[in-house]
């Protein structure tokens, strides 16, 4: 998609963010600290962003955003310009696959949604051109500063969500926001959200235990190995079976 940034990193770098100050200081900014509990949130980037269903040439602009989890972003709000010139916009996805999308967008002018970094969620625009104003916020200046995402530790530990717990597996596997490398954690985190059906995190833990598979050397014939084989195969398989993409193609594969 296309964008014009008002905020980064917590300034100004348009003239954008000037007229979007009083909207964010009066209105948005106090209903995001009140609603997460945050006194002091503060917006860490902010932008507008468009999407054009064109006709899919080399010049169209983006039309689709796949979906994500906003994790660097303890909060995340979605003004739509626009929303009655477009087919299609923001949704939320619930689970693995495609069925599980719910359209999200707000549809009166004013109106805008709020999302937390633990919704995955992306945009899919079928007609016209979509406009919309999007703000990060994160939690403090500290975390700002330091490109952390404390909220998500935070929730993880606290097993509050699968979301949460499949995060902080991912950042703990690849050393992210500030946490350090640890693939213990990322086996904890992952097994634990696996176990109550989340597919993404069936599917980096398969991939994770297929990694020290793969480092076995001649142990790879072993019954220690044969064994670690099959439960790979099985978290793979309930992945698949949820809707995952990915993990139905590393199926098709074995």
């Amino acid at each position: 998609a296309e964008c014009l940034v008002a905020i980064e990193d917590g300034a100004p770098v348009t003239d954008l963010a000037e007229v979007l100050r009083p909207a964010i200081d009066e209105r948005i900014l106090p209903a995001v600290r009140a609603i997460h509990g945050a006194p002091d949130a503060l917006v860490a980037d902010a932008l507008v962003r468009w999407y054009d269903a064109g006709d899919g040439g080399e010049t169209a602009v983006q039309k689709a955003l796949p979906p994500h989890y906003d994790v660097s972003a303890l909060a995340t709000v979605i003004l739509p310009l626009n929303p009655r010139d477009c087919e299609g916009g923001l949704y939320i996805q619930h689970g693995a696959g495609v069925s599980t999308r719910v359209r999200a967008d707000a549809m009166a002018p004013g109106d805008a949604v709020l999302h937390a970094y633990d919704a995955m969620h992306g945009v899919r625009v079928t007609e016209g051109v979509r406009l919309s104003l999007v703000l990060w916020f994160t939690a403090d200046r500290g975390s700002l500063r330091e490109k952390t995402a404390p909220w998500v530790a935070r929730a993880a530990r606290e097993r509050q969500s699968v979301h949460a717990a499949f995060l902080h597996g991912m950042n703990c596997a690849y050393g992210l926001y500030g946490e350090a490398k640890d693939a213990a954690a990322a086996d904890e985190y992952w097994g634990w959200a696996g176990r109550r059906g989340h597919a993404l995190s069936l599917y980096c833990h398969a991939m994770l235990l297929m990694k020290g598979v793969d480092a076995g050397g001649d142990a790879r014939a072993g019954p220690d190995a044969r064994r670690q084989q099959q439960r790979i195969v099985g978290l793979l398989r309930r992945s698949a079976t949820a809707g995952l993409d990915m993990a139905q193609h590393e199926m098709g594969t074995l």
